[in-house]
Formats: structure tokens, sequence, C-alpha cells
């Protein structure tokens, strides 16, 4: 009887053992990081695992296994172990941040913008700016994470002869002759060297390390307000939020000067010390609009509707123009006009005016941007101009 019971439990085991998926849910405790509900998967054979391959490009996975051969790999999302080696990919970079840094030489300004896409690439614009007038070179493009980064950083120097630490990325492309090393000193600060043999990149010679400035520094390097009482603060923040270009734009009253020779001209159906009356009768009720220019970007808007003589509702404010419609408006739409451009209707009540559709019915619209249950749209014809 115990030899039976002894038969049965070993062939109870073997069935336990065997006849189990392929690719099986796991639940690993290493040091303090806890890695559960993934899937396993045995690429090709028991010394290469990928837990989590989501923000590594195919590339490197590629090139880790291929320079990696004698370790066993366990990948996981934001780290990998060789043998018993923990290695994690750089952090200097945070994923989806935007990073700007400029240098300047020779009456030359080079400006470098960066942005972490995942833990091996890194989408970069580089531009080379001539007495901040116009653009010599503008590229964009992605470097990524080489397979073997983790076994020397490079050793470089700052302005000031400190040493730090950077890690390599190269791009990808036919040329591959584009490089950009990242790293941070020991106060923190962002530290990137760019290089290139590639033909035509000549502009990138002669210029000191780049140093990390804020959006609020860059744009005043870039975007030169020429005529500032023209500008409401709604507007100019408003612009910073919208717009990401390399060349310098110069502000004047009425235009703006884009790389000293294009030119782009703001709406001109208000004119300044004119009111602009806009009006529409239904039945006994009159709702009425009265629109003037304080400035190239600013209307003042005084709105109400009566009826038999009696006021029910009346408003009156600021309204600043759209700068993104600035670039991309077709002729004979409306040209936008917000109470704030801060893109947060529901905190700021914000509401629109659109005025003077070329091809459309109505010269203006009054009309309020999800606004906490208030509903307020009115549709204008122009009656008189004072």
């Amino acid at each position: 009887m115990k030899q039976t019971k002894g038969l049965f439990f070993i062939l109870l085991l073997f069935c336990m053992c065997s006849g189990g998926p392929k690719e099986t849910a796991v639940k690993i405790q290493f040091t303090d990081t806890l890695i559960a509900n993934e899937h396993l998967t045995i690429l090709a054979d028991s010394s290469w695992m990928v837990y989590d391959g989501s923000q590594y490009c195919d590339n490197f996975l590629e090139g880790l296994k291929e320079h990696s051969s004698h370790y066993n790999i366990k990948v996981y999302r934001d780290f990998f172990l060789l043998g018993n080696d923990t290695i994690r990919p750089p952090d200097d970079l945070v994923v989806d941040s935007f990073y700007t840094l400029m240098s300047t030489a020779n009456n030359k300004t080079l400006k470098v913008e960066l942005r972490r896409k995942n833990n091996t690439d890194v989408d970069y614009h580089i531009s080379v700016l001539g007495n901040l007038e116009y653009t010599l070179l503008s590229e964009y493009g992605t470097v990524k994470l080489y397979p073997n980064f983790y076994l020397a950083a490079e050793a470089e120097e700052d302005e000031s002869g400190n040493g730090y630490l950077c890690t390599p990325y190269g791009n990808e492309g036919a040329e591959n002759c584009f490089s950009i090393c990242i790293g941070r000193s020991d106060d923190n600060r962002l530290m990137v060297i760019v290089e290139s043999s590639c033909k035509g990149h000549q502009y990138l010679q002669g210029f000191k390390l780049p140093v990390e400035v804020s959006k609020e520094e860059f744009y005043k390097r870039i975007v030169i307000v020429k005529d500032s009482s023209e500008y409401s603060k709604e507007f100019l923040k408003g612009w910073k939020r919208h717009h990401y270009i390399d060349e310098i734009v110069e502000m004047h009253k009425g235009y703006l000067l884009v790389r000293g020779k294009d030119t782009l001209s703001f709406p001109k159906q208000i004119a300044i010390g004119r009111r602009y009356i806009y009006e529409t009768i239904i039945g006994d009720t009159i709702q009425r609009m009265v629109l003037t220019r304080n400035n190239t970007t600013t209307l003042h808007y005084d709105m109400s509707v009566k009826t038999k003589a009696r006021q029910l509702w009346n408003e009156n404010g600021e309204v600043h123009f759209d700068p993104a419609h600035l670039m991309n408006a077709i002729d004979g739409h409306c040209w936008f006009y917000y109470k704030s451009l801060a893109n947060d209707y529901q905190k700021t009540c914000n509401l629109r005016i659109c005025v003077d559709g070329v091809y459309s019915e109505e010269n203006a619209q009054f009309e309020y941007l999800e606004c906490d249950g208030v509903s307020r749209k009115y549709y204008f014809k122009l009656k008189s101009i004072d």
C-alpha cells in the first residue's frame, strides 16, 4: 500500500509540472522592486529574456543581446540585469520633458532642443542662428543610446574646467555622422556636446559647451518686441505657449518680422480709434456688441441684451488675439480673440469673439466656452462704425 501511494504521488507531481503554457505570468522580487503581472517571453534561449521591452527601441535590444552574449540578460521596463549586475539607462533627461540649451560664439548662437521619448531614444532639434537674424542650420532628428553604453561614460570638462561624465547617443541615418553626449555636472547642470562630421554641419564648430536655459530666457533672446505697448501680456504669454520656432521674430506695430524678411500681418478689421457696433434684432430683443481696438492684439468689448428698452444682461472687458491663429488662419475665416489664452476654460470662464468672416453671413460671433453651465452664443451683423 505504501508503495502504491508513493507511485501515485510521483504521478501527480509529474502532471503538475508538465503541460504549462509557454508564456506565463511571473512575479519576481528583486531588491526592493516588485514586478508583477508581466509575461515572460524567451526570445532566443534561456540566457536572453525580455519582460517588458516597451521603453527600448528594437535596435538597442538587438545590439544589447549581441554585445552581451556571454551574460544571462533579463530586460525590464526601466532596468535590465546582466548576470548579477543591475543596469539602468541614463536618466539625465525626464521622459517627455523639453530641454533647451544655448551657446554663443562669434555672433552665432547654437540652440539645442532635446526631448527623451523612452529609455533609448532622444528627439533633437539643432539650429545655428547668425547675428540673431537668420538661420544657418536647422536639423531635426532622433539619436539613440548605444547598446554598450554601460561599459563606460565619456569624461568631459565644462567651460570652467570641471570634469563630468556624459553618455553618447548617435543617429542611425544614412550618413550616421551625428552624435550628442548628454550628462550632468556635480551641481546638476545639464551638459551636452554636439558633434558632427556631416557635410554642411561646419557651423557647429567653435562653440563652448551649450548651457541649459529656461523657456523664458530663451524667449527673451529669440523674440524681440519692438513696440511693447502694442502687445498685451496675455498675448505674449500665449505666444510662448503656442510657438516653438528657430527663426528670430521681431514684433512691430501691426505685424511680425520673421528672419528679417518675412512679414506676418495682424487682422485689421477693427481700426484703432473707431467704435464698431454689431447688432441683431429678434422680435423685441436687441443683442448688441460694441468693439474697439486697444492695441495690435487687444479688443475691448461691451455686450448687452435688451428687450422693450429694459436691459437684461450686460458684460464688458478685453479679449486677446489668438497667437496660434496668426500662423494657420485661412482667408475668409473668422479671426479669434479670447478672454484668456491659457487654455484653462474651466477656471477662467473663457469666451471667444470671432470677427469678420468674409464668407460667413455673420460679421461677428460672441460665445462662452465651457463656462460651468453658462451658455451664451450670439451672431451679429455690422450695423455702424462711429
